[in-house]
């Protein structure tokens, strides 16, 4: 089975945001990340890394969140086959 896990490209994504928050104290920004495998209930929501003055802080989304159904449509079971 596959799984998404969390990249080295996203850990250093991540790590970047860090440093600029720390290097670069007027910057600004957010960063969306989704992770389907969470497991504290935040697998249907973007969670958003919001970087000002210096902080970052991570705060549920609102606007494409819950992603399912805003963003993506429901996945449904195949019924069953008749015999």
């Amino acid at each position: 089975m596959y799984k998404n896990r969390i990249t080295q490209e996203v850990e250093e994504a991540l790590s970047l945001f860090k440093c600029i928050a720390e290097k670069a104290k007027g910057s600004y920004g957010l960063l969306y990340f989704h992770d389907d495998e969470d497991v504290s209930g935040k697998d249907n929501f973007f969670q958003v890394y919001v970087l000002a003055r210096g902080a970052i802080k991570t705060m549920t989304d609102t606007f494409l969140s819950p992603l399912v159904p805003v963003v993506e449509e429901q996945v449904c079971a195949k019924p069953p086959l008749s015999r």
